[in-house]
């Protein structure tokens, strides 16, 4: 995906690459590419620095995160779950329980 991805960046753009990866995944780059569209690539593994602040203002209540989850549906009735997921407006966000 993330070969893919770079060939989008417009010229004089950055393209941030972000997520797990599996070590000793490798992404083939066209180095003359990066140079003549003058391309930045950079890393961000910001979750070290967010993870605590997210955390602590869940547990503050600053956030509010009752209502991202419209509809909870048992494993037994999946197939409702996507149906009403996909026909009705109000199932924005649905929560498939084991």
């Amino acid at each position: 995906v993330m070969e893919r991805a770079l060939q989008f960046v417009e010229s004089d753009g950055t393209f941030l690459v972000f997520g797990v990866a599996p070590i000793g995944d490798m992404m083939k780059v066209e180095p003359y590419d990066i140079f003549r569209r003058d391309i930045r690539i950079i890393g961000s593994y910001a979750v070290k620095k967010t993870m605590q602040y997210s955390i602590n203002l869940l547990a503050s209540g600053k956030i509010q995160v009752k209502n991202l989850i419209s509809s909870t549906y048992p494993l037994e009735n999946f197939e409702k779950g996507i149906h009403d997921f996909y026909h009705d407006p109000d199932h924005l966000k649905i929560q498939i329980i084991p």
